[in-house]
């Protein structure tokens, strides 16, 4: 039952990923139906044509408005506002036409679970990793995971002071998981750091005594259901800044840093 019922949840979650694209395209194609409007009843009505930087404007803030009237979260507001602002801004410049294929391919890569995950690249500060230590300070020879590493930030900052206890980092998205790699592999050498090019929906949490996530609240309820089913008594899933609906955290930890950041803490 427990297998299915994860099936399930999964599917619930790629079906949100394949609607959040549409519902971004649209929102796209109408962003620029809207600037191309206004540029026809400028062009129609008025002598003095509308300049580019305002269509451009008019394309990014249309878009992103219809993005939040489709329900999509709001880093999808922000790529919809500064796509324009970035194409515009960069054909400035006498560039070859490979470079914006290129540019498209390359931001794919890095904000891949953003696009397909309705994940954005959170990573997490320094002051967040020191306080994130003291949750893993009473578990010896422990393992640890950290699901959806980024760029390692947080296995490299505990894993030097934590050689007894073994990290493993989930990642999908290309380049941080390409970056994460060479940074573990050719110039901090953790051996107590493992990272896999994986789904964490597809690791088994009754592994791990410490289950870490820095996500959205998107899959907030599904990682718990998850971490609730199938994690061992006395260990933890702790969240960072992003809460489970409907769920009280058994702790709440307040960090000292500029964002005010906080940890969820659910023990099992």
């Amino acid at each position: 039952m427990a297998r299915r019922d994860d099936a399930i949840g999964r599917d619930r979650l790629v079906k949100g990923r394949i609607g959040a694209l549409a519902r971004f395209l649209v929102a796209l194609i109408l962003g620029g139906g809207v600037s191309f409007l206004l540029f026809w009843l400028g062009k129609r009505f008025s002598v003095i044509a509308i300049p580019i930087p305002i269509l451009v404007l008019t394309q990014g803030f249309a878009a992103a408005l219809f993005s939040r009237l489709f329900a999509l979260e709001w880093w999808w507001s922000a790529i919809q506002l500064l796509l324009p602002i970035f194409v515009f801004g960069i054909s400035a410049f006498p560039l070859p036409g490979w470079i914006f294929p290129l540019i498209i391919v390359v931001w794919v890569l890095v904000f891949w679970n953003s696009v397909f995950g309705r994940v954005p690249l959170f990573l997490t500060n320094a002051t967040t990793a020191k306080a994130l230590a003291q949750y893993i300070a009473p578990y010896r020879d422990a393992r640890v995971l950290d699901a959806g590493h980024g760029f390692a930030g947080v296995l490299l900052a505990l894993s030097k002071h934590r050689p007894d206890v073994h990290f493993v980092g989930c990642e999908t998205a290309p380049f941080p998981f390409i970056v994460s790699w060479v940074r573990l592999h050719m110039i901090f050498r953790r051996p107590n750091v493992e990272l896999r090019y994986r789904n964490f929906w597809d690791v088994n949490f009754r592994d791990f005594d410490v289950v870490y996530a820095f996500l959205s609240p998107t899959p907030m309820r599904a990682l718990h259901e998850k971490a609730n089913e199938e994690m061992r008594p006395g260990s933890i899933l702790i969240s960072n800044s992003f809460a489970v609906e409907g769920v009280t955290p058994d702790e709440t930890f307040c960090v000292d840093d500029r964002r005010k950041t906080r940890l969820l803490i659910w023990r099992m």
